[in-house]
Order: structure tokens, then C-alpha cells, then sequence
């Protein structure tokens, strides 16, 4: 088979920035890892998505996911703030009584585009915010403060350390019986140690899913229960969300090698399809 780049899109967050003798200037900004991770992981070609597109912008989302071959939802340190309503203008609503920061452009473009993604066979790779994102369009909750509920972890990561030391191993992360992760590790004769302590994952998030929407399937938990991967069961090319940053330290996890391998295949083999369409 000839090798071919696939295309990659990137979710991009809307953010204003001080910059040195000119102010505070609005920007569509990522960070460097998610392209990093495209390109030097997936071996694809990153293409930054701005967070311009709204929902009622329908044709300009169609033309991204026709010609992408795959879509990386990112993370970010806002909440995801729209939820999904029929009774409201192009099909979302803003959330009464509202924690945490906001990025409603980013809302606007994400959340129509994932639709529009799944509904023309895109594989998607959800991460942190990008996962949750997953779960809101299906019609799932959120915890917004998750450190505050009784029994769970501070999943917040440490300001006390180095920055890429943030992104060091936090916790344990737990196949649930029968999903698609646990049978990957199976299938590839991986053995988890009895304590799971080669199954440990980042965490950096304050928000987290609460209850699972509608065909969402839980693939991962914490040790305290807090959901860390679902998957899309209904989607008709890979689906997946992750609620740790699978970009940092990618070979240190058998779970970031499985689930990154299959979203490089889903989207090599939507890139050869649509090479041959053009062909």
C-alpha cells in the first residue's frame, strides 16, 4: 500500500493574550504537544481548526470533515459551556449557573463540528476537554468541580512543579470488564500487573463526566471511580475520548500505545479512501 499523510484536524481554543507593546489581542491558539503528537506520533499532517465556525455555519464544517481524515479534539483549561437543546437557536444552549471559565467560540465550532464529524465517518480522538465535549453532544453531565465531591480525588494538576512535570503519571486508570481497551490489551498479549500500577495515567482537570450520554460507553475509571476514556458505540469509524493528555509521554503507557496506534490506522486507511476517490 503507498503511504500516505493523513490530515489531521485540531480543535483550537479562543483565548486573548498580552502581547509586548500592542495589548491584549484575541488569538486561536493550541498547544505546541497536540501538533507535536499529530505529526510526530500519528505521522500525520496537523491542520489547526480556529474556533470561528458556528453552529448555524454548517456548509464550512461539511468541507472540513470531507477533506480531513481525522479529528483531534483538544484539551483546554475552560469548561465546556453549551449543551445540546432542540428548543434553542442552531440546537444549543448556554449552562444556567455556569462554573469555571468559559469558551464559547470554541463550544460553537467544536460541538457542531464533532456532529458533523461522526455523521461523515471521521475518526475522532478526544482529549481532556475534547472528551468531554464527546460526551455533552450526547446528551451527557458534567462534574465541574470535581475535587469537591465527596470521595473523589483532587484530579487537579500539582502548580506546585515544574510544568512538564505536571504531565507525570497521577493515578491508576481501570479497564472496565468487556470494553473495547480492555480487549486491546488483551489482544496484545499485554499483562497488567495485579495493582494496575503499569496502567498509570496524567491527570489535570477540575471538570469531568458525570453521567455518560447517550451511546457512550465507559472504557476506563479512576480508583475513585471518575471516568478517564469512553467510546462512541454507534460511531461507524473510531471514536474515542480521553480524559488524560495521552500527547505527553506517549510510549510510557501501554494504553496510550493502543489507543494512539488505532487512531493513526483509522485515520491512514480514511486517507487512502478518499486518495482513491480523488484518484
Amino acid at each position: 500500500m503507498i503511504q500516505v499523510v493523513p490530515l489531521i484536524g485540531i480543535s483550537c481554543c479562543f483565548r486573548t493574550i498580552d502581547v509586548a507593546n500592542i495589548g491584549q489581542v484575541r488569538h486561536h491558539t493550541v498547544y505546541e504537544m497536540y501538533a507535536d503528537y499529530v505529526r510526530d506520533v500519528l505521522g500525520a499532517a496537523p491542520v489547526l481548526i480556529p474556533a470561528l465556525y458556528e453552529a448555524a455555519d454548517t456548509a464550512a464544517l461539511a468541507v472540513l470533515t470531507s477533506r480531513l481524515d481525522g479529528l483531534l479534539l483538544t484539551g483546554s483549561p475552560s469548561n465546556v459551556c453549551l449543551r445540546p437543546d432542540d428548543q434553542a437557536d442552531h440546537g444549543f444552549a448556554e449552562v444556567e449557573g455556569f462554573v469555571g471559565s468559559a469558551d464559547l467560540k470554541r463550544d460553537w465550532t467544536t460541538l457542531p463540528l464533532l456532529r458533523q464529524a461522526l455523521q461523515d465517518e471521521l475518526p475522532v480522538l478526544g482529549i481532556c476537554r475534547g472528551m468531554q465535549e464527546m460526551n455533552v453532544l450526547h446528551g451527557g453531565s458534567m462534574v465541574h468541580e470535581l475535587h469537591l465531591q465527596q470521595g473523589r480525588m483532587d484530579h487537579r494538576s500539582d502548580k506546585t512543579v515544574p510544568y512538564w512535570d505536571r504531565y507525570g503519571p497521577a493515578h491508576r486508570a481501570i479497564p472496565q470488564p468487556g470494553s473495547w481497551i480492555a480487549n486491546q490489551l488483551k489482544q496484545s498479549d499485554f499483562e497488567p500487573d495485579p495493582d494496575l500500577s503499569d496502567l498509570q495515567i496524567n491527570s489535570l482537570h477540575t471538570q469531568a463526566v458525570d453521567l455518560p450520554g447517550n451511546g457512550i460507553e465507559v472504557e476506563l475509571r479512576a480508583e475513585d471511580g471518575t471516568i478517564e476514556a469512553i467510546r462512541i458505540e454507534n460511531a461507524k469509524s473510531f471514536a474515542y475520548g480521553v480524559q488524560w493528555h495521552i500527547e505527553w509521554h506517549h510510549d510510557c503507557s501501554p494504553l496510550n500505545v493502543l489507543i494512539s496506534n488505532a487512531f493513526r490506522a483509522a485515520s491512514q486507511t480514511r486517507a487512502h479512501r478518499l486518495q482513491g476517490l480523488a484518484s
